[in-house]
């Protein structure tokens, strides 16, 4: 690893980064014709551009999800975070005050666990509630007990900081230390309709901000949010240097949460079955693979096969293969490709712990794109395997 990349690591984990941050730094770029380089912010070929750098973790709380699946991290442990009528305020270490209106907001978790599997588990429970979760607000408190209803006030009281939460009891008070997570009533949100070409920006706290365009002015980057109106020109600064990733979305590339599903089976080794996962791994949570988080991808279990429908002709399929870091470097699997019954690629073993592998297949003519999961040479144990930013060419 180079020296710079270590003192870079250790800035951030120490929280010096922002404070050290002088210049931007050359992250590395994929580009549609999937050739690998490295490049700064200021230099990256929008028309081109497939992804560069990488997400990272968020770490400290509190968190707010949005209904369009971004992610705002805060490092001011909650006091700056309050509920003005239907607006929720915070402020962000990048972007800023900001203000937002409550039907944008899915949850907040207020102390983000260590374990990142819990963390995930909270971060998917406020983007995809559970169907007896749908109609009210939920409290969760570190304790782990769960107050339902809807909630009234979050902010300064007298007595403190304080969240209140009408019940069918009546009105409960509970200070912020003691709140883990806050999940809004899905029904009352605002969910947008997520078609028209946008970026999935990362910032170096572990936000990430899904946009429609960014300006750049000076050393300033004006992000516009997806959900923002047109109209309201709504735009989040944030400084070059802290922009850590950038991903396009439903552009050129087309990711295969995109495509219809045309079909899937799996055969259980003994009797445990397990379903597909888009933009999370097998069980559920977030990609993780050759030690970093990925935005997008298909969690897939030996043995099994995935097909989906190829809307209009493509040029190429390419993803990236590893089994999920959360195997702890077990798990073995091979995978092919099929197109339209052809098998047009077929892996080595793929083991936990590897290096992520990148593929690239011709889809000439195409019209039915299969991903196929095989055992490894150990059974079925955990064989977990990500296709790591998926998607089909043009």
């Amino acid at each position: 690893m180079k020296l710079r990349t270590i003192v870079t690591t250790l800035l951030v984990c120490s929280g010096l980064w922002s404070a050290a941050r002088s210049e931007e730094l050359a992250r590395s770029l994929t580009t549609l014709d999937g050739k690998a380089s490295t490049a700064v912010w200021s230099q990256l070929p929008r028309d081109t551009l497939v992804a560069w750098g990488a997400p990272v973790e968020w770490i400290e709380g509190p968190v707010v999800l949005l209904v369009d699946g971004s992610v705002i991290a805060q490092r001011q442990r909650g006091r700056t975070l309050s509920l003005d009528g239907e607006r929720l305020k915070l402020s962000n270490s990048s972007l800023g005050p900001l203000e937002l209106p409550i039907e944008w907001v899915a949850g907040v978790i207020l102390r983000v666990p260590v374990d990142v599997q819990l963390r995930d588990r909270w971060w998917a429970e406020c983007l995809k509630p559970a169907e007896e979760d749908r109609k009210h607000d939920v409290v969760q408190l570190d304790n782990g007990d769960r107050v339902t209803g809807t909630i009234q006030a979050w902010g300064e009281t007298a007595e403190g900081r304080r969240i209140e939460i009408k019940t069918n009891v009546g009105v409960v008070a509970f200070d912020t230390n003691r709140v883990a997570m806050v999940r809004f009533d899905p029904s009352l949100l605002s969910k947008p309709t997520l078609t028209a070409p946008r970026t999935l920006i990362g910032l170096d706290d572990g936000s990430r901000v899904q946009v429609r365009s960014w300006d750049t002015t000076d050393d300033r980057v004006q992000l516009l949010p997806v959900l923002g109106s047109k109209k309201s020109e709504l735009k989040w600064p944030a400084s070059a240097e802290s922009i850590v990733f950038a991903q396009p979305l439903a552009g050129k590339v087309r990711y295969l949460d995109e495509l219809a599903v045309d079909g899937y089976r799996h055969v259980p080794y003994l009797t445990l079955a397990w379903p597909y996962e888009l933009d999370r791994n097998v069980i559920g949570t977030q990609l993780r693979a050759g030690g970093r988080l990925w935005a997008k991808g298909v969690g897939m279990h030996s043995t099994s096969r995935l097909t989906f429908a190829l809307d209009k002709p493509y040029r190429r399929f390419d993803a990236i293969l590893a089994i999920d870091d959360h195997t702890a470097g077990r798990g073995s699997v091979t995978c092919r490709v099929f197109v339209d019954g052809e098998q047009r690629f077929a892996s080595e073993t793929i083991r936990g712990g590897a290096k992520p592998v990148p593929i690239s297949v011709d889809l000439s003519g195409g019209k039915l794109l299969s991903l196929i999961v095989d055992y490894g040479d150990g059974g079925d144990t955990l064989d977990r395997v990500d296709w790591l930013e998926a998607r089909v060419v043009e």
